[in-house]
């Protein structure tokens, strides 16, 4: 590869990342630690079935929902580590992949391919978004499916 393509190539990812950073720096809420034993959180402890899409096998593991008095909203599905972590409020949402090392975050409502922000906004009574449907809901229960990719998730309280 010639010295000019080269440099060409390391210009285009110092303007990619450049790009990416400043971008992402707007607006991203902080988000600090929870802390569910604080007055005015409400936690619900479980079990949830997650299918990611129609190709995968379904990962079964513990999962905690909880809210507070503001809106705000926090999830963890586990199987002796965190898989996802999930948090919304009114500031904006955010994700984690511990397994993958993968965080998102972002202002206002969260994305609708997030099927964990789905399950958070429809514990909370919010409607979910379009491919995402309520299959199931009882008092003590919740599944919601995505019918475009086939991503499940069940849980049960």
């Amino acid at each position: 590869m010639s010295a000019y393509r080269l440099l060409l190539r390391l210009l285009l990812a110092l303007v990619a990342a450049f790009v990416l950073v400043s971008g992402a720096g707007c607006r991203t809420p902080s988000f600090g630690p929870v802390d569910l034993s604080s007055p005015g959180w409400v936690n619900r402890t479980g079990q949830a079935i997650w299918r990611p899409d129609r190709t995968k096998p379904e990962i079964v593991g513990d999962l905690v929902l909880a809210f507070d008095n503001y809106g705000n909203g926090y999830l963890q599905f586990s199987k002796a580590f965190p898989l996802v972590s999930a948090r919304i409020s009114s500031e904006g949402w955010e994700i984690e992949f511990p397994p993958q090392n993968r965080r998102y975050a972002g202002p206002g409502n969260p994305p609708k391919r997030i099927g964990w922000m789905q399950l958070l906004r429809a514990w909370q009574g919010s409607p979910v978004v379009s491919p995402w449907r309520i299959v199931t809901r009882t008092e003590g229960s919740i599944a919601i499916e995505n019918g475009k990719s086939g991503e499940l998730i069940e849980a049960q309280f």
